[in-house]
């Protein structure tokens, strides 16, 4: 491996950079302050000693430039001139493309890794930030999912030993049973205590890595984040150079930000936000002379705000300028021949948004490096459409605008619902799912085109799965009830018929390969615990196959038998079993240990116990025999739901009381509510 001498330079010179860069920014704005400003020296006096340590002469020349316009302000009072805010930014700009010149000439050995910087020297104490490439961390993140696979093959494995315990079972009673030697006995009843020892150590030993691998996964995923706020500097940036560019007296404030992203939706959201500004200096934020005989302070303001809602982030960028010009608006879409002449007047306020984002449409009276091209808009459309997002504008004339967009946090980890129909098999992301319904083939309105069903009171289109997945699928004459996964797409529903449900799941996306080409109804692709690859469906795309209806608020019709209680402290099978339960039409009163579901039990009527094993404290198990044993609670029956599967666990649960033994991995959907049916009705 040939030796790079510059690793620890590039590193240094890079947190360097970020801390002039921010520094700049806040020079070019007025805000540069004493203390800014020896903050900035100290930054360019560090740089420049060590870019001549390893020979990087000019540099180190340009850092000292960078303390020659600085040094002036460092105790005089007053901001930095604009001209010489506009050199130091200059300087900096040029040591970027110097940077990004040694970073491409660094041998591929160092691209490859940009980890920690190792002290070297004995007895230094190390560091406690690194510097990690995202794409080190995705490297890291893929050889978890595959070993999360053949982990997932391992315990397949032990679960074959089931079948060998039955056997040492069948011949210790048939030994027992003859007159086969004492030895014999002794060593069949040996054989199967073995087996039974050796089953449950490498069952709990797979399930714990399994687990343990679970939580590598999400630390890994959430290393990969990045706070929002890193982009303002460079959003704020934009921003000045825009008002620079058109001689506009422009002050940005940043707000909100903690919230963390992945890097590529950052860099996406970095992109639309630089446009959007641009936008609002360009046609947005007036003169100064405007603003004053308009009664507005002489410096517009921008203001970009960040915060989490739900399970993603929201931007919204605003400006106090003018406002949307609705009528210039009519007349570029006529002079881009997008509308006739004639229907100007009557093109409304959220149609002519429409054909701004559309692109091609410019209000700017001549073109400049900054504006008249009308992309901006389109930029940001495009850059959210990408990133699974949404974006939306309000704006009061005189009073300025508002743009807010929605990004999910995360694009590559998603949590699933997987299902399938006509021998395929598919999932969506579980954000998109409303409810989950039961489907009898009576209850289908069928037209010419495509089938409907009623759900809370609206009418909405019914596509299965098979034809998604351009397969054969139909209801057909069967009297069998089907499950209905109901995807909600903004305020529009539309109903996808399958045959089962399989699970949910937090899952690892990945993109579709290149040779897959354009398809349109998916979203991506990730690999099962056995690493075949699995389908995720884009909601999006679903909810375009058919004309939907808006959401009708649900009903709530009282439930005509009293609730089940759900026992689980796995929130993935709870939210499963009670989706399906609440489908079905029974009312799920949930609980996370046994100790909190006997005293929801004691409370109020249940008509069903379904309860996992393995539970903190008190165990499923034990639940069921102290629910027998009281009078009150007796006569209600139990299921047990868990994935403890061998002969021996379902023996204690027949022991304990339990009317059924369901094992997860071989989880049926409708044998369940078959078999609910046929306990409570």
């Amino acid at each position: 491996m040939r030796k790079d001498p510059l690793k620890y330079f590039r590193i240094e010179v890079r947190e360097l950079l970020d801390g002039l860069v921010q520094g700049s920014v806040a020079v070019r704005r007025g805000a540069g302050s004493a203390e800014q400003i020896a903050r900035l020296l100290r930054h360019a006096h560090t740089l420049k000693g060590a870019a001549r340590v390893v020979r990087q002469t000019e540099i180190a020349d340009l850092a000292h430039k960078i303390e020659d316009v600085l040094a002036p302000y460092r105790e005089g009072p007053g901001a930095a001139p604009s001209e010489s805010a506009a050199e130091l930014q200059r300087l900096i700009d040029s040591i970027s493309t110097l940077v990004v010149t040694l970073e491409r000439e660094q041998p591929a050995e160092a691209r490859q890794r940009t980890d920690a910087v190792q002290q070297e020297a004995a007895g230094e104490e190390p560091l406690r930030t690194v510097r990690v490439e995202v794409a080190d961390l995705d490297e890291v993140l893929g050889e978890l999912v595959e070993t999360g696979v053949q982990l997932g093959r391992l315990k397949q494995e032990v679960e074959h030993l089931d079948h060998v315990e039955v056997l040492a079972d069948q011949i210790t009673e048939q030994l027992a049973s003859s007159e086969a030697r004492p030895a014999a006995r002794a060593a069949s009843e040996e054989l199967r205590s073995t087996l039974k020892r050796i089953r449950r150590q490498l069952a709990a030993k797979s399930e714990r890595a399994l687990q343990e691998l679970e939580q590598a996964q999400e630390r890994t995923h959430t290393l990969r984040l990045i706070p929002a706020s890193t982009i303002f500097v460079s959003v704020e940036r934009a921003a000045l150079d825009t008002a620079a560019a058109l001689s506009k007296p422009v002050q940005f404030f940043a707000s909100g930000g903690e919230g963390r992203l992945e890097a590529q939706v950052l860099t996406g959201i970095r992109e639309a936000l630089q446009h959007l500004v641009r936008n609002c200096v360009a046609h947005g934020i007036e003169t100064e002379t405007e603003r004053l005989a308009a009664g507005k302070p002489a410096k517009g303001t921008i203001r970009v705000h960040a915060e989490r809602r739900g399970g993603g982030m929201v931007f919204t960028c605003s400006d106090d300028g003018r406002g949307i010009d609705l009528q210039a608006i009519r007349k570029a879409a006529v002079q881009s021949r997008l509308i006739a002449p004639a229907d100007a007047q009557d093109l409304s306020f959220d149609v002519a948004i429409a054909l701004l984002f559309g692109g091609g449409v410019s209000t700017a009276p001549a073109l400049t490096e900054v504006s008249g091209r009308g992309v901006g808009l389109n930029a940001v459309r495009s850059i959210v459409q990408r990133l699974k997002g949404r974006a939306s504008l309000k704006s009061s004339p005189g009073q300025g605008t508002t743009v807010e967009i929605v990004v999910p946090a995360v694009l590559s980890s998603l949590r699933v619902l997987s299902f399938s129909a006509a021998a395929s098999a598919a999932s969506l992301p579980f954000e998109s799912i409303r409810q989950i319904i039961q489907v009898l083939p009576g209850s289908v309105l069928r037209s010419s085109d495509r089938q409907t069903i009623v759900v809370n009171g609206a009418m909405i289109p019914l596509i299965p799965l098979g034809t998604v997945l351009g397969v054969s699928d139909a209801l057909g004459a069967s009297p069998k009830a089907r499950p209905a996964v109901i995807v909600q797409d903004g305020n529009k529903l539309t109903g996808l018929l399958v045959d089962q449900l399989r699970g949910i799941s937090d899952v690892v996306a990945r993109p579709l390969p290149a040779l897959a080409g354009s398809l349109p109804l998916l979203s991506g692709v990730f690999l099962d615990r056995e690493g075949k690859p699995q389908l995720i469906l884009d909601p999006a795309a679903i909810s375009g196959r058919s004309q939907n209806v808006v959401v009708a608020e649900p009903s709530r019709e009282a439930a005509r038998i009293a609730p089940v209680l759900l026992i689980d402290d796995s929130l993935t099978t709870r939210l499963l079993l009670q989706s399906i339960l609440e489908g079905a039409g029974f009312a799920v009163d949930p609980a996370v240990s046994a100790e909190e579901g006997l005293a929801k039990a004691r409370e109020c009527a249940h008509s069903l116990f379904i309860v996992d094993v393995e539970l903190p404290g008190m165990n499923g198990f034990q639940f069921i025999e102290r629910t027998r044993a009281e009078g009150t609670l007796r006569e209600t029956p139990s299921i047990i739901v868990t994935s403890l599967g061998s002969a021996e666990d379902r023996r204690r649960g027949a022991q304990a009381g339990a009317r059924a033994y369901i094992v997860k991995s071989e989880f049926d959907q409708q044998k369940l509510l078959a078999l609910i049916g046929s306990l409570i009705g």
